[in-house]
């Protein structure tokens, strides 16, 4: 699949004019990742947004379950074709604030996120939309995750009963 048809199936992209994903197409290229290939790692510098093409890739976090407690690696989302991730890249501090883990081979768009902020403010009316578009990411993860993090809570209960 070319980088133009990735652009446009993303949902971070959706809803954006022809002529301005016109505009993004120099900026990403396509990558193969095989089983358990970590794309990036929590901490680490924000330099790329992803979109998966095919595959599954795990959003994970280190955390720790009680006061003193050892650190545990937690999965806090699954994500498949058209999702995006990788967002912080356009936001300062531009920190990872979790992992990404291939959970099958998969292939990624990749786009280089300094670039795609020039474009952002060259563009101001893309940039509004790709916010936006962030914005209702970040918030259908959100929701994903305080979802697990409920199920969870109730199997702690449940277990001490």
């Amino acid at each position: 699949m070319s980088a133009m048809q990735y652009l446009k199936e993303c949902q971070l992209f959706q809803g954006i004019s022809e002529e301005h994903v016109k505009l993004l197409v120099p900026y990403p290229n396509v990558i193969t990742l095989e089983r358990n290939d970590y794309i990036f790692r929590e901490g680490e510098t924000g330099a790329f947004i992803y979109s998966v093409g095919t595959g599954r890739v795990a959003m994970e976090m280190k955390i720790r379950l009680q006061a003193g407690g050892s650190e545990e690696l937690a999965t806090l989302d699954t994500l498949g074709p058209t999702e995006a991730f990788g967002l912080w890249g356009l936001v300062p501090p531009f920190v990872c604030v979790y992992s990404a883990r291939a959970l099958l081979r998969s292939t990624l768009l990749r786009m280089d996120a300094n670039a795609l902020r020039e474009a952002m403010t060259v563009h101001p009316e893309l940039g509004y939309l790709i916010m936006t578009r962030t914005a209702e990411g970040l918030m259908r993860r959100l929701g994903r995750v305080r979802d697990l993090l409920a199920y969870q809570m109730a199997l702690r209960k449940w277990s001490t009963i």
